[in-house]
């Protein structure tokens, strides 16, 4: 994906709405370190939702954006932070492809589970049936957020619907008046060198629901009522729509208002 140098870029419009939920942090100057693979950004995962969204949001930079390579092996994700984690597969896939790489790290909070399904959220269900505190029976049993892709007889048939069971029947088990939730973004950008030099956190604050709406989106979209939207979740939202005012667009606007500040990459970085 390759965009023309010099394009008009629609990033400062849409911080200029991000900013309260916004972190850009310059780890270190880019300067001095930009070479002949600086035109090549590679995507540090391999999750095509997510290789999508990334790519429709960086249109505006004049680079050629790629999915991570298949020759290189996913990272394990130890950190206990969305931000430690971005940094370890950013840093982990620009050593490995000798370019530019942006690693991003993402999850769902809920208030009532104190924060879970947090930086598991990938593999809330998995984790939750390794430690014996859900069973096989308790995703058939769990119609709550039963949104395409479709389910079947003997349970769900994706991940993304396996943990969206798990967290309703999660949510069930504490039956409270607590739907506050927020999806939450780390970005790390790392030079071929394997250095990050930026970081950027996204936060998007709304309510979860248990019985999902919407076929559009991934992950736990559908049970997801943004403050910022109009009543519909995620999944019923457009991309473009969800970009607007999301956790992943509002980090990435961050990220790249503060790259295109330094003439990334082809420029140079004068701050200290």
């Amino acid at each position: 994906h390759r965009n023309p140098a010099g394009a008009a870029s629609r990033w400062p419009a849409r911080l200029s709405d991000a900013a309260p939920a916004t972190r850009v942090e310059p780890t270190s100057p880019i300067k001095g370190v930009v070479t002949a693979p600086s035109t090549t950004l590679v995507l540090a995962t391999a999750n095509p939702n997510k290789v999508a969204e990334l790519v429709e949001l960086l249109a505006d930079l004049p680079v050629d954006v790629v999915g991570r390579p298949d020759y290189v092996a996913e990272v394990e994700e130890t950190g206990t932070t969305f931000a430690a984690n971005a940094d370890l597969k950013a840093v982990a896939v620009a050593r490995a492809v000798g370019c530019w790489a942006l690693a991003d790290d993402s999850g769902f909070e809920t208030d009532a589970l104190d924060g879970v399904p947090g930086v598991r959220s990938a593999r809330f269900a998995a984790d939750l049936m390794a430690s014996g505190d859900l069973t096989d029976a308790d995703l058939v049993a769990s119609t709550a957020s039963t949104t395409l892709p479709r389910t079947t007889a003997a349970g769900p048939d994706t991940v993304d619907e396996a943990n969206r069971r798990a967290l309703a029947v999660m949510l069930g088990r504490r039956p409270n008046d607590v739907d506050r939730a927020r999806f939450r973004c780390a970005l790390s950008l790392a030079d071929p060198a394997g250095d990050v030099r930026l970081r950027s956190e996204g936060v998007v604050e709304g309510r979860v629901i248990t019985a999902g709406r919407g076929t559009l989106g991934f992950g736990y979209d559908p049970m997801f009522v943004p403050d910022d939207g109009d009543g519909a979740t995620f999944a019923e939202m457009s991309r473009s729509a969800k970009a607007a005012i999301s956790h992943r667009g509002r980090a990435l606007a961050a990220l790249v208002e503060a790259m295109e500040s330094t003439g990334w990459p082809g420029g140079s970085d004068t701050r200290e």
